[in-house]
């Protein structure tokens, strides 16, 4: 199972009011506090605890979704009966 964990603007492009504006539109959390580095915004959508690994993806050449995967849980193995 898969989900975005984070969106990145490029701040070259974006101030944070305007990644709120965009986050609102396309029903993601813009929740108060955002991550800022030199280079990017970045809001977090799921705790990154949630997922084993991460890809990323280009939405547009100044927007980045963070893709985290969830490991497919493994059948149990049977119980042996005494």
């Amino acid at each position: 199972m898969s989900g975005v964990q984070s969106i990145l603007f490029q701040r070259r492009y974006w101030t944070e009011a305007r990644a709120r504006e965009w986050l609102a539109k396309h029903d993601m959390h813009s929740r108060k506090k955002v991550h800022i580095t030199e280079d990017t915004l970045r809001f977090r959508q799921e705790e990154p605890e949630l997922f084993d690994h991460f890809r990323t993806k280009k939405i547009t050449p100044t927007i980045t979704y963070i893709i985290g995967f969830r490991a497919k849980k493994k059948p149990r193995a049977p119980r042996k009966r005494q």
